[in-house]
């Protein structure tokens, strides 16, 4: 044999052994697993991924004693939409919660890991730190236990629709330690570093990292941490205006969509100290699942500690279409590329691009257009979001989600999001003034919104509202006719709204026929308005019909 073929069997005998070792699958039977979200932590903000301006020694730590991934990806930047995909290995697409608004989960229809886990005998927690993830969402019926007692007022402020996750972390520190030697699950929402910073953006970080810290401190006293499976991610990134976008919802580049994430596993097992390899929010689940020895259906998902050197990873937001009357956005983003589809489709070489200021689209057709055929296989359709109430619309804005939940026209006739992105400061600012009673300040700035974005509807209805408390009906009028023209699929709800002010300027009859129209999309609200439209006409038998359809 020559030293040419002996080195070559050498190194083929090293790979496959190599390789044997990194296949093994990772088995816990029944060991404990503890799933903490940070919402809003971009990667790029932690010294883990590179950032020089803060220290955050607890999540150091852990990443010491576990594995930093370090290109892991959200499916959308939501709190709700990532979350159910972080619990079921699913996209947005396939489990069908596509916004915090309008879209509920189904735990009967799609199953979680906590529920599968369930049937394994383990016992399921989850306490979070934010209206958005309430129970109501569903995601309370995928849990044994599940805390989440933030229910402010209509009307308060951004504080009182989150708690602080140090309240959090106690809660979910007193079920670990009331679960006794029983097999867990249990998943922790922090909301620092969502808005409003106290005192900045990275402040809030260092802020959760000592949560976490104290958090898991008491996991080590108690025996927890060395047997646990321990994951720590984010939701989604912040903006921060990189690209416009202040906060999230409604672009898709890196810095909402690169989030971090960390696996600690049980002492004593091997696992590798960081991986390049693409990961994604919805590995987690079916990961956690093959490590504990439960079989989990997640078709576009990966084991995180198997991972493929390349793939493209799905992404998407539909939040600019159906709060705000644009174009959603659709990714996808692999090792080198990041493909937006747009009205105007974007591409970016995260290798030599990393903060996405160089489309260069017109200069890679090929890849342009292999990444768009495959983005093409998945399911484009967006169902229509369910009606919400107007407590849950406004508590939504007070945590900085603006527009209402509508049906809209073709997303590809749409304005592009990123070129308008920078008016959501204009509407901000303007409703500020409309909630102060300022209107002589925010009616201009309110019409000006409307004459360059006659699609948004929100904006036309803040109009509208400040105009009649002016006490001008026609001017309110012809808003509420303005927003209908812009929603492109009639809005019923605005209907309505039209309507009581018809009534109130004593036009009975277009009132009658406003109330008629939103009938079949707003059957209460319609038929309470035909009820004073009865009572008007003096026709108490009709008034009297229609209220008893009414709910109590």
């Amino acid at each position: 044999m020559n030293w040419r073929s002996f080195w070559t069997s050498i190194l083929f005998l090293a790979f496959v052994a190599c390789h044997r070792e990194s296949s093994t699958p990772l088995s816990f039977p029944n060991a404990p697993v503890i799933l903490i979200s940070i919402d809003t932590l971009r990667a790029d903000h932690l010294p883990l991924y590179g950032y020089a301006n803060i220290q955050t020694p607890n999540l150091d730590a852990l990443a010491h004693d576990g594995t930093v991934f370090e290109n892991a990806w959200s499916h959308c930047p939501m709190t709700l939409p990532s979350h159910v995909s972080m619990l079921t290995g699913l996209l947005p697409i396939e489990h069908g919660v596509r916004n915090n608004l309008g879209y509920a989960y189904d735990a009967t229809k799609t199953p979680s890991l906590p529920a599968l886990l369930k049937t394994r005998g383990y016992a399921t927690g989850a306490a979070v730190s934010s209206y958005v993830l309430r129970g109501e969402t569903g995601l309370r019926n995928a849990f044994d236990w599940y805390e989440d007692s933030v229910d402010p007022r209509p009307g308060a402020a951004f504080s009182d629709y989150q708690r602080s996750g140090a309240t959090t972390a106690a809660l979910a520190s007193k079920w670990i330690s009331d679960a006794g030697t029983k097999p867990f699950f249990f998943f922790l929402h922090l909301y620092e570093p969502h808005v409003p910073y106290e005192p900045s953006y990275d402040g809030e970080i260092v802020k959760a990292d000592a949560i976490v810290g104290e958090f898991l401190e008491r996991l080590k006293k108690s025996g927890v941490y060395d047997k646990a499976i321990i994951v720590v991610t984010s939701d989604h990134g912040e903006g921060l205006g990189d690209h416009g976008e202040q906060q999230h919802s409604i672009l898709l580049y890196t810095e909402a969509m690169h989030v971090p994430l960390i696996v600690k596993l049980p002492r004593g097992a091997k696992h590798p100290e960081r991986v390049a390899a693409p990961a994604s929010l919805a590995d987690i689940a079916p990961t956690i699942a093959s490590m504990l020895d439960v079989k989990m259906t997640a078709p576009h998902a990966a084991n995180l500690f198997a991972l493929p050197e390349s793939r493209n990873i799905y992404g998407e937001t539909i939040y600019p279409y159906v709060q705000l009357g644009w174009s959603d956005l659709r990714s996808l983003i692999n090792t080198r590329f990041h493909y937006i589809d747009s009205p105007k489709p974007e591409l970016y070489d995260l290798s030599n691009d990393g903060y996405e200021k160089n489309n260069i689209i017109a200069n890679e057709r090929r890849t342009a257009s292999a990444m768009r055929e495959e983005l093409a296989k998945f399911p484009s359709a967006i169902a229509a979001p369910a009606p919400i109430s107007d407590e849950d619309a406004a508590r939504l804005a007070s945590l900085g989600y603006v527009g209402s939940v509508r049906n809209r026209p073709d997303p590809r006739t749409l304005p592009n999001p990123v070129d308008n992105v920078a008016v959501l400061d204009e509407i901000q600012q303007a409703f500020e003034l409309a909630n102060q009673q300022r209107y002589e300040e925010a009616i201009p700035r309110l019409r000006a919104i409307v004459e360059k974005n006659p699609r948004l509807v929100d904006v036309w209805l803040k109009l509208a509202e400040a105009y009649v408390d002016l006490g001008h009906a026609q001017d309110a009028i012809a808003a509420y006719r303005a927003a209908i023209g812009g929603a492109g699929v009639f809005p019923a709800d605005v209907a309505v709204m039209l309507g009581n002010v018809y009534l109130q300027s004593d036009d009975v009859a277009d009132a009658e026929k406003a109330a008629e129209a939103a009938l079949s999309g707003s059957p209460d609200k319609a038929r309470a308005l035909l009820v004073r439209i009865a009572v008007k006409k003096k026709n108490l038998p009709e008034a009297e019909r229609l209220a008893r359809m009414l709910p109590l």
